[in-house]
């Protein structure tokens, strides 16, 4: 069961915990929860943004690493057949300060 104070995004009809991107930590609402100033985060980093930010954030992440997954299996694809050869990057280059914990 998840606490309802934690901050979750729905993918496909699957629930997903936002986590702090420096402690991995479920993200919460921080402070008073107004209808269009709300703020999210961890405290325990201080890693704190405009809940909105924080959305933003988390889903400029599972983008990415959908993109990472993608090229990761076309990479794999392309070591067993001599005749294709994938070229990108499977590791993220930047850090995220918010993620989405997409274990299913």
């Amino acid at each position: 069961m998840k606490d309802n104070s934690n901050i979750g995004i729905s993918i496909n009809g699957v629930d997903h915990s936002v986590l702090c991107g420096i402690c991995q930590a479920p993200v919460s609402i921080v402070g008073p929860s107004n209808c269009g100033s709300s703020t999210a985060g961890c405290v325990k980093c201080a890693n704190i943004a405009d809940l909105q930010e924080v959305l933003a954030m988390a889903i400029e992440f599972t983008r990415e690493e959908e993109h990472l997954r993608l090229r990761q299996l076309a990479q794999g694809t392309g070591r067993r057949r001599k005749a294709m050869t994938v070229d990108g990057r499977t590791t993220h280059d930047q850090v995220f300060r918010f993620i989405v914990d997409l274990k299913v």
